[in-house]
Formats: C-alpha cells, structure tokens, sequence
C-alpha cells in the first residue's frame, strides 16, 4: 500500500506541527482534502489492478496466484485503511456537530 502524499514525510510530528501553526484555514483544509483524494485513487487504482489480475488468472493469462493473492491482501487492506479513515471522519463530523457554542 503507497501513500504518495505521505511516503516523502519524515517525521510525521513536524508535518501535523507545521499543519497546526498554518493559520489559514483554507490552505489546511486543502492539504488534507488533497491528501484524502490521493489515498482515494489510490484504492481506486488497486481495485482496478485486482479486477485485471483476476482476470488474467481466469483466463489463463498468468499462473502466479501468489502474486495475485498478495495484491488481493494488499488492495483489501487499503480499503479496509479507507473504512477506518471514513468512519473517524463522520465520527468526528459528528462531534463537531454536537458542540455547543
């Protein structure tokens, strides 16, 4: 599983720090809506890459299975990654919508 927007930190601390001392909120949000789509397409190009491995193992067009089966694990392992990111986030919506002011 590859993370574009992430594999390049580091230090994972300094990066939220330097998130956190952004005092526009717009360029903070961006960042994270930037990083959620890229983790986004990046299931979504593993999905794709399965269905065509599937595919090719029916058809007869390879017969490495353990090469398929570690890309199967793979692919579900980033899906379930998305689940968890996206259920914290309507948790956390959730919250936020209960504050009071």
């Amino acid at each position: 599983m590859e993370f574009p927007n992430i594999a390049n930190i580091s230090n994972p601390a300094s990066s939220v720090a330097s998130l956190a001392d952004t005092k526009d909120p717009q360029v903070t949000g961006s960042h994270f809506a930037s990083l959620v789509e890229g983790l986004l397409e990046n299931v979504e190009q593993e999905q794709d890459q399965i269905g065509t491995e599937i595919q090719k193992v029916l058809t007869g067009e390879t017969t490495n299975l353990h090469e398929v089966s570690l890309a199967v694990a793979n692919a579900d392992l980033s899906f379930r990654f998305m689940m968890q990111l996206r259920d914290q986030l309507i948790q956390t919506y959730r919250e936020v919508i209960r504050m009071q002011v």
